[in-house]
């Protein structure tokens, strides 16, 4: 085991070596920026007990000045336009920089949420991410009424993540009372589309436009809509309605659908139909496309952050070594490693005085 991690150490460091500006492009964005840990826990929870993670995240997506979901995605579209204002001597603010580099962690672990993983275990890991970054909390299909998965000020928000030019999907119920409870629901889309992005789509439902989810099957919505409404209304408390019984309450079979699912056509999110919404922004997953966007907005900084990161992995790595073994000599390799990094840190990294303006 020792001579494996001596061999691997070794590695590390032969590698790191080698490293030349003419091979910038060898490099990858976790080099760069280091990868934030994937906590669903900590993410989805503001009260977890190991918050931690949801902090990194939240100091990232604060440094960006945006506070609604709205906002935020729009600061972190793909396009990155705007990216970085300049200071009076014409060049970058590291403060500017700040928020470019934020904008490319948020985006590289989106991208490693939407592309290590299932469709199916990236779209639960995505509403814990999106909790953090909309500074909201998740909500447990326990403690949901609806189609809620996000509370965000006491706003309900549903998440779908799916394929291109994909339906949204849904159980009737629990759309109607979504919509009775808060007087609407508002659905954020997320689309993979095939330039290897996300593009985002925002479809709120009221009870004026909720006929078009019922359109597929040949529903009439309005006389099934207004006998759900008037039951509800005259019942508030009766929450459970998946019951055969409760069911069966709601009407006759000729205003009921036999799947009792909902269906919203892409045409209609993707235009907006009955509200404001529409494309809200675009999101690169494409870590080969955050890489040139980083060459080309940090410039020089890519090498001395790329520097920090390399001697913060040595000492992680070695810090493990030592864990593993409890030896003196690998104890001196952490001491050795400590000092090594607060050198490179202190080479690497110099502060702003722009930065330090309270607003």
């Amino acid at each position: 085991m020792k001579k494996l991690f001596n061999d691997w150490h070794a590695f590390l460091l032969s590698e790191d070596a080698s490293f030349k500006n003419s091979e910038i492009d060898k490099v990858s964005i976790n080099d760069i920026l280091g990868r934030l840990h994937i906590n669903s826990d900590s993410w989805g929870n503001p009260s977890s007990k190991n918050p931690q993670d949801r902090s990194i995240l939240r100091g990232y997506v604060e440094s960006l000045g945006g506070s609604t979901p709205d906002e935020i995605l729009k600061i972190l579209d793909v396009s990155l336009q705007n990216n970085n204002r300049t200071s009076d001597k014409g060049t970058h603010a590291k403060c500017d920089l700040s928020v470019t580099i934020s904008k490319l962690q948020i985006l590289n672990t989106f991208s490693r949420v939407i592309n290590n993983f299932n469709s199916q275990v990236s779209g639960y890991i995505n509403e814990d991410f999106l909790a953090a970054v909309f500074n909201g909390e998740v909500v447990r299909v326990i403690d949901s009424d609806g189609v809620e998965d996000l509370r965000i000020g006491g706003e309900n928000i549903s998440l779908k993540t799916m394929k291109k030019n994909s339906s949204v999907h849904g159980a009737i119920l629990d759309l109607i009372k979504s919509v009775l409870n808060g007087e609407q629901i508002v659905y954020y889309i997320f689309s993979k589309e095939d330039n290897n992005s996300i593009k985002v789509y925002k479809f709120t439902f009221t009870e004026k436009n909720i006929g078009l989810a019922f359109e597929k099957g040949g529903l009439k919505s309005d006389d099934y809509l207004s006998k759900g409404y008037q039951i509800l209304r005259e019942n508030p408390a009766a929450k459970k309605w998946q019951t055969p019984a409760s069911v069966r309450a709601l009407g006759s079979e000729g205003t009921w659908p036999k799947s009792k699912k909902w269906s919203l056509a892409p045409k209609h999110y993707m235009n907006g139909d009955g509200n404001e919404s529409g494309l809200v922004a675009e999101l690169s997953v494409d870590p080969e496309k955050l890489m040139e966007i980083a060459n080309l907005e940090l410039g020089e900084m890519v090498e001395q952050l790329h520097a920090v990161q390399k001697d913060f992995k040595t000492l992680v790595f070695d810090m493990h070594k030592y864990l593993s073994s409890m030896s003196a000599q690998d104890g001196d390799l952490v001491k050795s490693d400590s000092r090594q990094f607060d050198k490179s840190v202190n080479a690497n990294i110099n502060g702003d005085e722009d930065c330090d303006v309270s607003i």
